[in-house]
């Protein structure tokens, strides 16, 4: 069976449209607070994430630091109790190992959270001036 199939499986066959709208916009507003407590956090100023990478403050190691326990917990919490809203099983099947994945995934990542610290007109500019005449 495909995870499409077990999808549409545990899906229950009605979904009504103010049940759609009503789980999007629950998204949607945690997304918008969850974004709020990012800001408001310093998680997105460039100050903050260049300090990090200068190894100067805890407060971006910290941060990361309680997202991973947080996600530790989440998905130990999934693995033992997890429902949908409907009550269909949640089942969180084992990833494949290797390793290339991870390292493409991180250096991604590091590139462009440094990229973000580094002020990212500032470092086109610099770029573009060793290029050639702007």
């Amino acid at each position: 069976m495909t995870a499409a199939q077990r999808r549409a499986a545990a899906r229950p066959a009605d979904d009504s449209a103010p049940r759609q709208a009503t789980g999007l916009l629950t998204y949607l507003l945690v997304g918008v607070y969850f974004g709020t407590v990012l800001v408001k956090s310093e998680a997105a100023s460039w100050y903050r994430i260049q300090e990090m990478f200068r190894f100067q403050d805890f407060h971006m190691f910290g941060l990361i630091g309680s997202a991973v326990v947080t996600g530790m917990i989440s998905m130990f919490l999934l693995r033992r109790f997890g429902q949908t809203r409907d009550g269909a099983a949640i089942q969180v099947s084992p990833k494949e190992t290797g390793w290339k994945r991870y390292v493409f995934g991180g250096l991604a990542f590091g590139v462009g959270w440094a990229w973000r610290a580094s002020a990212l007109a500032q470092s086109l500019c610099c770029w573009a001036q060793a290029c050639g005449p702007c």
